[in-house]
């Protein structure tokens, strides 16, 4: 994550510096946290100089959203913003002033910006939810750069404020500010793409979007359907632990009953931990993602819409709403995903579960919508596994949509706890410099000292299946894995 402005730096940062303990460090976050801040441009005042006074207290309630971004919720103590303000005492010179001022914006803020200043109308401008509120100087001054405004109009057209970013103090009356000071400009985000999909992929995982059709000449149909109730959205996975052991399958479509066309799209994933749970889940969070994409691409309003899949487990799975998924959770990449993309999503999703491969079972005509439109899923979810199969190309990391962090041990990517597989790299470590170690000299009474090896060459013990034996092992008890151990290891 870039620096924000110009000698700006992470608070986690500052606070590590100084060098507190570790009951300090904790009251420095909690306050940091509290106030939703990541770096000092978060709490230094629009002209960069010093960091206002504001923030040395608890947020106020009527105090609005401060961060484009999630954060935690913190309840520091009395004693934490005592520590919290002493720490700003000692960083800053009198008057929190900075010794080295902050300069221009070099990075798009995640801090909601709420003040301007228009120096050609000599107007403070609020942005609130819906408009900007009009703010014109009184007259009354308390120094000569410090002046007075009143409210005088309130705008709640969409309009957005036309001034510079500014730092004001609020009267108690909530109809009058003292203007302090006045910034440079913010760095605005990127641009909206040019298209949705260059949009789409911008968020993430554009591997899964490379084998997309639309029977439609664009996305226009798709867009009406949501908006109109009348989008149909279905999904199935594939996996074959004969053919293809490490790649998972889907397959996804979205119809539009009024229109009857569809367009589908399917994609494979190579990984350790692939299997038919992790394929079906890994189609739910396409439709997911599609759809959340949608929504903000085109700002659509709130609307309805069915998403079927035959897998129960998967399907419930992907209807939660959750804020922390546990560490030890199967597949927890692929839910803290749903939670990221659903934290987005306005439509209101009914889940249905669709009995699956009916197709074995009963003639076409027979089957309802959802039970054909998921048959054809199954279709393009086997058509992924045996497309990977013909794929020579070396595994990419299958970075997932919206996916914050991603973990990698030994270049596999972490789907659960990250404790096995780390456990399972250092102790490989261990284990060669053990059997790879000379073998010690026996003493005159026959024994060897300690802290010798096994002798072995390190062919040798390259040569040995370590990741199948440790699969193999997973599933045994502890006592005989200690039983080989001490075998193996002539111990």
């Amino acid at each position: 994550m870039p620096l924000l402005r110009e000698h700006d730096a992470l608070l986690s940062s500052l606070f590590v510096l100084s060098n507190p303990p570790q009951e300090i460090l904790r009251s420095l976050q909690r306050c940091r946290i509290s106030w939703k801040s990541l770096f000092l441009s978060d709490l230094v005042a629009a002209n960069g100089r010093e960091v206002e006074r504001r923030f040395l207290a608890p947020p106020d309630v009527t105090v609005g959203r401060l961060s484009s971004y999630r954060c935690g919720e913190e309840r520091p103590t009395p004693s934490d913003w005592a520590t919290w303000a002493e720490f700003w005492g000692r960083y800053t010179m009198p008057g929190l002033k900075l010794e080295s001022p902050l300069g221009q914006w070099i990075a798009p803020t995640h801090r909601v910006w709420e003040w301007y200043y228009s120096s050609a109308s000599d107007t403070v401008e609020r942005v609130v939810d819906g408009g900007v509120e009009y703010y014109l100087p009184t007259g009354q001054r308390r120094t000569r750069g410090e002046q007075f405004y009143a409210k005088v109009a309130t705008h709640l057209d969409g309009r957005l404020p036309c001034g510079l970013p500014s730092s004001v103090a609020c009267k108690s009356n909530g109809n009058s500010v003292l203007f302090l000071n006045q910034g440079p400009a913010l760095e605005l985000n990127p641009s909206q793409p040019d298209s949705f999909m260059q949009f789409l992929r911008g968020w993430g995982g554009d591997w899964m979007w490379t084998n997309v059709k639309n029977e439609g000449p664009n996305l226009r149909w798709v867009v009406d359907a949501i908006t109109n109730g009348t989008a149909l959205w279905v999904t199935d996975g594939s996996y074959n632990r004969t053919v293809a052991p490490h790649t998972s399958g889907a397959g996804w479509l979205v119809y539009c009953t009024a229109t009857k066309r569809k367009m589908t799209g399917f994609f494979y994933e190579r990984s350790q931990r692939a299997g038919s749970y992790r394929a079906e889940l890994l189609g739910l969070l396409a439709i997911h993602t599609l759809l959340a994409a949608l929504e903000a691409y085109y700002k659509l309003p709130p609307s309805s819409g069915k998403i079927c899949c035959d897998n129960q487990g998967a399907l419930y799975k992907s209807k939660e709403y959750r804020r922390r998924i546990p560490v030890g959770a199967s597949q927890a990449d692929i839910k803290r995903c749903f939670r990221n993309v659903k934290t987005g999503l306005c439509a209101k999703l009914v889940y249905e579960w669709v009995e699956s491969h009916q197709d074995r079972l009963k003639l076409w005509f027979q089957l309802s919508l959802e039970q054909q439109l998921n048959c054809l899923c199954d279709t393009l979810a086997k058509e992924a596994v045996t497309m990977s199969l013909a794929d020579l190309t070396p595994p990419t990391t299958y970075r997932l949509p919206r996916e914050s962090v991603a973990v990698y041990v030994e270049g596999l990517k972490q789907t659960s706890d990250v404790a096995k597989d780390v456990r399972y790299v250092l102790g490989k470590a261990e284990a060669m410099d053990f059997y790879t170690r000379p073998v010690n000299a026996k003493d005159d009474s026959g024994r060897r000292k300690s802290g010798g090896g096994l002798g072995w060459s390190k062919a040798s013990f390259n040569a040995v299946a370590w990741g199948e034996l440790d699969a193999t092992l997973d599933s045994k008890g502890q006592m005989y894995k200690q039983w080989l151990t001490k075998q193996s290891s002539s111990f």
